[in-house]
């Protein structure tokens, strides 16, 4: 979008600092927060944190081509900058104006888990009808939805964006700023349990993107199984002043009818619709994939398109990086094995459906099943319960070796009994080497899971990834 600098500054009440030219024009695509990433032409946006005064970095913008800089000071006397009171909030007003701009279909998508899986899905579901924006995957806070707002394609018919929390309060913000057509709820699970008081507000704190749906036609999307549904989140929807809520799931308008494995990898799904019953093949394995497609189906019936064509348009789809991609990967001659590669998200929900999948895959004679589970984070209280409870499903299901890393999975391997064997780490260093050069033989399975950064178990499997390019598993499933 473009826009002049005088409205600039009159958007974002800012005083201006060494301004040449009120009415030169910038586009809002050109944004940036990382001097970093500056192309020619852009705005820098300098975002200051306890750590780190982003004002400091004006000068070295300006030198890669900025034209202009939204900040809370000017220590260089640097040329084009608009003094704001909170560069974040100036950043957020600025990303508001631009979708108040736009008069196309928005579609805001949260969850704890599958929010970035999720958008994509519906991303590439949406362009076999029409022009999409999706912006900058994980781009889902108080920083990156604004950074994406101003980015908005206005030739687009439809944009989606993701919105994230940790805390109450932020999805209320963030809907303030994306004031979705269409909010949808994938799922409630008890990740950052640690910042509230009990499981139930996770739930609340969800149910807030409904606060700012766009009326009156706007329409709620909530998953019908998950935790707290009919309690809160339909509740609230309708509270909110939600005239339309669809929901998916088992027990949904849009129902999850079958689900069955195949032996190269796949779902197969069923999903009804009224009278009507859809069939589907998913690329990815396990059950939550099947919830995704019945998910896509829930938002092209939202956005009265043809279901069909919208499954048609997803069957392609394939897991993303670190959320489920099944590969095969050749360690040395004659080793071949098949990772799981599921290191993004390690909330204990979602370690569960990991272990479940691993329990659907069947290794050749000889082969065994490893579980790579990193310790997952931001649980308070509820920590060792939880771990204990990941350890009782693995202590049920059909995996042979288990590997914990970090402290707080001793907790986890206490509850696996003999004959299954248990090794601790403290952390990943090294444990590729003794993945490869020790442990791993011809037809494991291997399932690697954890919270991103906490554990670093995205490192392994980056490095076994990059050993050859992989291919899709074959005939890994009962």
């Amino acid at each position: 979008m473009k826009i002049e600098i005088k409205k600039l500054i009159e958007i974002l009440k800012a005083t201006p600092s060494n301004v040449s030219d009120f009415n030169c024009v910038l586009e809002t695509a050109l944004i940036f927060f990382d001097s970093r990433k500056l192309v020619s032409g852009g705005i820098f946006v300098a975002i200051s944190t306890a750590k780190n005064d982003g004002a400091l970095y004006i000068k070295d913008a300006m030198s890669k081509g900025a034209v202009l800089a939204i900040a809370e000071s000017n220590p260089d006397n640097s040329q084009n900058v608009l003094l704001v009171e909170d560069s974040v909030k100036a950043f957020q007003e600025l990303g508001k104006y631009v979708r108040s701009k736009y008069k196309r279909l928005v579609i805001g998508i949260t969850g704890s888990s599958g929010k970035t899986t999720g958008k994509a899905l519906i991303v590439q579901m949406l362009s076999a009808f029409s022009r999409v924006f999706a912006g900058e995957t994980s781009f889902n806070n108080h920083i990156g939805i604004p950074y994406n707002l101003c980015r908005l394609d206005f030739d687009s018919d439809y944009a989606v964006f993701e919105m994230g929390m940790d805390h109450a309060g932020e999805i209320s913000l963030l809907t303030e700023l994306v004031k979705p057509n269409v909010a949808a709820i994938m799922n409630v699970f008890p990740m950052h349990i640690e910042y509230f008081k009990e499981f139930k507000d996770i739930a609340f704190a969800k149910a807030e993107i409904f606060e700012q749906t766009v009326r009156p036609n706007g329409k709620a999307i909530i998953n019908a199984d998950t935790n707290f549904a009919e309690e809160v989140l339909i509740p609230q929807a309708q509270q909110a002043g939600i005239k339309e809520i669809i929901t998916f799931g088992k027990k949904g308008d849009i129902t999850l009818k079958s689900c069955n494995f195949t032996s190269d990898g796949q779902t197969e799904v069923e999903i009804g619709v009224g009278d009507n019953i859809f069939k589907h093949r998913d690329n990815g394995l396990g059950e939550r994939f099947a919830y995704n497609a019945t998910f896509a189906v829930a938002v092209a019936t939202a956005l009265n398109l043809d279901i069909a064509k919208a499954l048609q348009a997803i069957s392609s789809f394939s897991p993303l990086k670190g959320r489920g991609k099944v590969s095969k990967i050749t360690i040395s001659q004659g080793v071949t094995i098949t990772l799981i590669d599921d290191s993004y998200n390690g909330q204990p929900e979602a370690v569960h459906q990991a272990i479940q999948t691993l329990n659907m895959m069947k290794c050749p004679e000889g082969a065994r099943k490893i579980a790579i589970i990193g310790r997952m984070m931001e649980l308070g209280e509820r920590s060792e319960e939880e771990h204990r409870a990941v350890g009782r499903v693995l202590a049920e299901s059909t995996v042979d070796i288990v590997i914990g890393i970090g402290e707080e999975t001793k907790a986890m391997l206490a509850e696996v009994p003999s004959p299954k064997d248990k090794i601790f780490q403290e952390s990943v260093d090294g444990l590729f080497e003794m993945l490869t050069t020790k442990l791993l033989m011809q037809g494991d399975i291997v399932l690697i899971k954890g919270s991103h950064y906490a554990s670093r178990v995205f490192e392994v499997s980056e490095k076994l990834l990059a050993l050859v390019p992989p291919f899709s598993a074959e005939k890994v499933c009962k």
